[in-house]
């Protein structure tokens, strides 16, 4: 049968078992120099950055196609400036753009 000393033996022996759990966690965490906290605070700013990076390629994309229609348009401006002028028409100044265009 057990008795008292072999009880509180295996109950030490079962403390020193779970502090030496946690020892080998901290000291890896220790290692890869990345707390429990700070695991997830890597993680939310990996997210984060992902986010920014699909937003920013999502704008460059807008801008991109915004650049090409206003060249379609400018190029389309110009055959009826052409158009005018081969008909003898004059087709005046170009408007001022701070007056027609409104700013963002």
């Amino acid at each position: 049968m057990l008795d008292t000393t072999t009880i509180a033996a295996l109950g030490g022996l079962t403390g020193l078992a779970l502090l030496l759990k946690e020892f080998v966690s901290a000291l890896g965490a220790v290692r890869s120099g990345v707390s429990a906290r700070e695991g997830k605070r890597k993680s939310d700013i990996v997210q984060q950055r992902d986010e920014a990076i699909a937003r920013a390629k999502s704008e460059t994309a807008r801008a991109d196609d915004e650049l090409a229609k206003r060249r379609v348009a400018d190029e389309y401006a110009a055959r009826l400036r052409l158009q005018l002028v081969k008909n003898g028409i004059d087709p005046g100044d170009a408007p001022a753009v701070d007056r027609t265009i409104p700013k963002a």
